[in-house]
């Protein structure tokens, strides 16, 4: 029977009172006292995550490795929970980390449980105190933590455990499964990864591996240095390093590979190249570096499957674009007779079926389903609407050359920016809103044509072009963020960021969950003490979207004049803030007004784009914003265009090399 002391402790523990615990001790609590449930004390403190408790107890002599009646430790409770600081204190108290349940109930150790969470710390310091890396749980299937860190996609646990120097990364549970084979569907990045360890046959190859995948460029040269196996293959699945690289690495890591002989053109298993990879991850920035290292974009899987049908179900427009300009078959069909258009049928993507039709060579398919048969029975019925309008000559697609004047590049003065970098001569981010979350009624037609015409003449100018579709207000952010910390800006000269939305007021437009984004929270990102590669750059925002209290026209006709209100969720910027520099923001419409879109795009996006294939080869940015003005006023209904100018000198865009559209 319990006193009244040990009640006490009981009720202290389930309150974190380390006053009440103490107090209750001195009066004669059993320390070591047995719930209804078998646990101890000890199990409690370790539940609540209070390292403190857990010294106090184990001070006043509680056991370490006592079970309760499911056979848990208090090590095994903490692991469970991701209690850090408790699994230190609990080792540091001398608890067994080789410890398993018994078998009835699973034979699990504390370290298989730590894969419940993501805690690293956890893990390493169960495998620095000597918890066994390959501990097989017979009531699991024979199961590895390293099994079930691949089972849950933990890609940080899974990293720990592999790179251990006694794990066996290639064993296999009951059923014949390696790690690897269990990542396949949670997680196939970490599949290959784990596959490639197997073929790893030293410590330099698993640094090497290990480098890749967390894309540090420098790990990577000296793992190199250090002799590891450049032609690594994973034995399940025949994974490279170039597959593993480009997945999402940076373009340092594929250029380093393929300097040294990575091939590029290397097949997996499964027929899947490198390039295959990258376009079914959106990896555009990969994508475009083993195009230009000469990956072959025509080659395909035995099913018939190729990287263009890849991009297609990424529904990245960026890679679709790229490999359209290298020279795809745009026609590629798969065994069961699926071409890119039916992909795009499929998920009703209007806007990647115009890059496709845009292209001479695409023909409606011949036989079987057709790609508006396929859009129909998928719910897309203004797909397959648009499809049979192309088909039957009623649409004509609009076609724009942007053929871009090259001449002898402006150099360098007090009054011009230095805009001459190779091979880009700056980096263009565009953020297309053509989807909205109030439904078809907020819907941006003809918005795709804008992205494609804006990505064509600036890499026509020589720019790198990364393209975002329908973000939420969290993920603009996190774009925005990433794009002005990308090392790569301190490569390039210049840059251009490109927002198109619907607009409500003469600076805040919607982000496609309906959030509102203010103009200057999105060029605060980019003042030099937020955005220091690009110091003392210049720095071109375009925002095309409506600046009245109506939205965009579209076929001369306005959506709604008041869209559902939303909450601001901009930060609001602090009482001392510094001034933009070197900055201009092209509007497409002056305050008051709406911009005219049609279904081939927005006025403004085909004249800005028209005015700088012609003059950016010898007039300035400001320059061109003037006679931008001169091309949209001489139209009518159009509204004029409006630009703002913080502290910018000229800058000469300088189109590095003549135009190949």
């Amino acid at each position: 029977m319990s006193t009244r002391a040990d009640l006490r402790l009981w009720s202290s523990l389930a309150e974190a009172d380390e006053g009440g615990v103490r107090q209750a001790l001195e009066e004669g609590a059993d320390v070591n006292h047995v719930s209804n449930g078998g646990g101890r004390p000890l199990h409690s403190a370790a539940l609540r995550s209070s390292s403190r408790l857990v010294r106090i107890l184990l001070d006043c002599g509680a056991l370490c490795d006592v079970t309760d009646d499911e056979g848990f430790t208090p090590l095994m409770v903490a692991s469970l929970n991701g209690h850090t600081e408790v699994v230190q204190e609990l080792l540091k108290g001398g608890a067994d980390p080789k410890m398993r349940r018994p078998e009835q109930f699973g034979g699990d150790t504390a370290l298989h449980m730590v894969t419940n969470t993501d805690e690293g710390e956890v893990l390493r310091a169960l495998l620095e105190a000597g918890a066994d890396p390959n501990a097989c749980a017979s009531g699991m299937d024979g199961k590895t933590p390293l099994h079930l860190a691949a089972e849950f996609g933990r890609e940080n646990l899974a990293e720990l455990l592999a790179n251990h120097p006694n794990c066996a990364v290639d064993l296999r549970d009951a059923r014949g499964h390696t790690p690897a084979r269990l990542a396949k569907e949670s997680c196939p990045r970490l599949s290959l990864y784990l596959d490639l360890c197997c073929g790893a046959k030293s410590h330099s190859d698993k640094r090497l591996i290990a480098a890749v995948r967390r894309s540090d460029a420098e790990e990577v040269r000296a793992a190199l240095d250090e002799g590891a196996d450049l032609s690594l293959q994973g034995p399940e699945d025949g994974g490279t390093l170039l597959h593993l690289a480009s997945q999402d690495s940076s373009g340092q890591i594929l250029e380093m590979l393929l300097s040294r002989g990575a091939s590029v053109d290397a097949k997996t298993s499964q027929g899947f190249t490198a390039l295959m990879v990258a376009a079914k991850r959106g990896a555009t920035d990969a994508l475009v570096h083993l195009l230009a290292h000469r990956a072959d974009p025509k080659l395909a899987a035995p099913d018939g499957t190729t990287a263009l049908h890849l991009a297609m179900q990424s529904q990245d427009s960026s890679a679709v674009t790229a490999l359209l300009d290298a020279g795809v078959d745009v026609n590629a069909t798969t065994r069961d007779g699926t071409t890119p258009l039916h992909v795009a049928a499929a998920s009703g993507a209007i806007g990647l079926a115009h890059l496709l039709l845009g292209d001479p060579l695409c023909l409606d398919p011949i036989g079987g389903r057709s790609p508006a048969q396929v859009a129909r029975e998928a719910g897309h019925l203004e797909f397959a609407m648009f499809i049979e309008q192309v088909v039957d000559g009623s649409v004509q697609l609009l076609q724009e050359d942007f053929s871009v004047v090259v001449s002898q590049p402006v150099p360098p003065s007090p009054g011009v920016y230095r805009n001459l970098s190779e091979p880009y001569r700056g980096r263009v981010l565009i953020i297309n809103y053509r989807e909205f979350s109030i439904g078809d009624s907020g819907t941006r037609h003809g918005s795709e044509r804008d992205v494609a015409n804006l990505r064509k003449v600036f890499r026509n100018m020589s720019y790198h072009v990364e393209v975002h579709q329908d973000l939420d207000q969290e993920a603009t952010i996190e774009v925005l963020n990433n794009f002005r910390s990308n090392e790569d800006l301190a490569k390039v000269d210049s840059m251009f960021v490109c927002m198109l939305s619907h607009g409500i007021d003469r600076d805040t437009f919607y982000t496609s969950d309906m959030k509102r984004m203010d103009v200057s929270a999105v060029r605060k990102k980019f003042k030099d003490q937020d955005c220091p590669l690009m110091k003392g750059k210049p720095k071109v925002f375009l925002f095309n979207f409506c600046r009245g209290k109506t939205t965009e026209c579209f076929s001369g006709k306005s959506i709604a004049d008041d869209l559902p209100p939303s909450d601001s969720e901009v930060e609001e910027p602090p009482e001392k803030d510094e001034a933009p520099r070197d900055m201009l923001t092209l509007y497409a419409s002056t305050e008051g007004f709406k911009a005219f879109r049609v279904s081939q795009g927005t006025f403004f996006v085909l004249s800005l784009c028209k005015v700088l294939a012609a003059h950016a080869h010898n007039t300035d940015m400001l320059t061109m914003a003037q006679k931008l003005d001169q091309v949209m006023t001489a139209r009518r209904r159009a509204t004029t265009p409006e630009a703002q100018s913080f502290a910018f000198k000229k800058l000469f865009l300088n189109p590095l090399k003549p135009s190949t559209a």
